[in-house]
C-alpha cells in the first residue's frame, strides 16, 4: 500500500499495488482510494466531476474543513483484512496517528517514504517502464485517470525525477497524489518476494 496523505487542499490517496506472478512475468494491479474534506469537495465542483466520482465510490468526501484521518485508517484496516498486505509505504508528514491506529489491528511493514527526488527516481523510472510494457493494470478509477493525464515527471539538475502536479497558477485544482502513491507502493512491489514472511516495523 502507498499512502500520500493531505489535510485540506490536496487529496489523500491510498493505493494498493498487487503483484501477479502466475504468468512467469511480474505484473501489477493498481487499486486506488481517494479522500478529501467537504470544504475542498465544494471547491472542486467548479473544476471537476467530483459529484459523479463520489457517487461511483471513487472518492470519499468527509465532512468539515480537514480530511478525516480515522476514515483513512479504517480504509487501510479494511484492505489489510481483505488482502495479503505486505507493507504500507507512507509519507511521514501528517500520518503518524494513522500508522499507530493501523498497527493496533494489523502487524505489517510500515515504511516511511520522504517525498524527495532521490526516493522517487528509481521507482518512477521502473513504474514508467512497466506501464509502457503493459505490465500494469488498474480498476479505471476516474480520479486516478484524471491525475495521470496532468501529472508532470520533473527532473532535477542531477537527472532525478518524480511525479509532480502542474504549476498551480491557472490550475489550482490539479493534484497528483494518486500518481505519487502508486509510485510509493510500487517502490516495494517491484522487489516483491513471494516467499518473504518477515515483518519489520519502522515508526
Amino acid at each position: 500500500l502507498g499512502l500520500d496523505m493531505a489535510s485540506c487542499v490536496d487529496l489523500a490517496a491510498l493505493v494498493a499495488v498487487s503483484v501477479d506472478t502466475s504468468s512467469g512475468v511480474q505484473r501489477y494491479q493498481v487499486r486506488p482510494s481517494f479522500f478529501t474534506c467537504g470544504d475542498r469537495a465544494a471547491e472542486l465542483r467548479k473544476w471537476t466531476a467530483i459529484e459523479q466520482w463520489e457517487k461511483q465510490g471513487a472518492i470519499t468526501a468527509t465532512p468539515g474543513p480537514a480530511i478525516n484521518q480515522t476514515a483513512v485508517a479504517n480504509a487501510i484496516i479494511e484492505l489489510c483484512e481483505e488482502m495479503d498486505v505486505r507493507g504500507l509505504v507512507y509519507d511521514p508528514r501528517e500520518t503518524q496517528n494513522i500508522i499507530n491506529e493501523v498497527l493496533l489491528y494489523h502487524t505489517i511493514d510500515v515504511i516511511p517514504f520522504a517525498q524527495s527526488h532521490e526516493n522517487y527516481h528509481e521507482p518512477t523510472d521502473s513504474f514508467e517502464a512497466a506501464v509502457k510494457s503493459g505490465l500494469v493494470s488498474h480498476d479505471k478509477n476516474p480520479v486516478l485517470a484524471w491525475q495521470f493525464r496532468h501529472a508532470d515527471c520533473v527532473k532535477t539538475t542531477h537527472d532525478r525525477k518524480k511525479p509532480l502536479k502542474p504549476d498551480p497558477v491557472g490550475a489550482p485544482h490539479k493534484t497528483v497524489d494518486g500518481v505519487q502513491a502508486c509510485v510509493m507502493a510500487y517502490s516495494q512491489a517491484m522487489n516483491f518476494d513471494e516467499s518473504a514472511e518477515e515483518v519489520n516495523v519502522y515508526v
